[in-house]
């Protein structure tokens, strides 16, 4: 979370351009959460692969969200928009298995 909050501050607004950082953590019905981060600001110059990026940062973000076992969605509209979800690691089936 810190580092989507962190580029957002750094990138999306340039020239002093003010906007606004949404962070929200929310339980889905079931046994999920969700974690977006999103801002108004300039929006992404580009798609982002995060497999192969050269930002540590988001290389970070990829690999937690894999420990998580969960997904990661992005959205480039008015500004830049990352959703996070995974499943609830204490109602995890044993198959999931790994630990985080």
């Amino acid at each position: 979370m810190t580092e989507l909050v962190s580029n957002a501050l750094k990138y999306a607004y340039p020239g002093g351009r003010e906007g606004t950082i949404f962070v929200q953590f929310r339980s889905l019905s079931g046994n999920g959460f969700e974690l977006t981060i999103a801002d108004d600001g300039v929006g992404l110059d580009h798609a982002i692969d995060f497999e192969s990026t050269e930002s540590l940062g988001l290389r970070l973000v990829h690999i937690l969200t894999e420990q998580l076992r969960g997904r990661i969605s992005v959205q480039n509209m008015g500004g830049a928009r990352f959703t996070i979800t995974f499943k609830d690691p204490a109602k995890r089936s044993p198959t999931e298995g790994g630990e985080l």
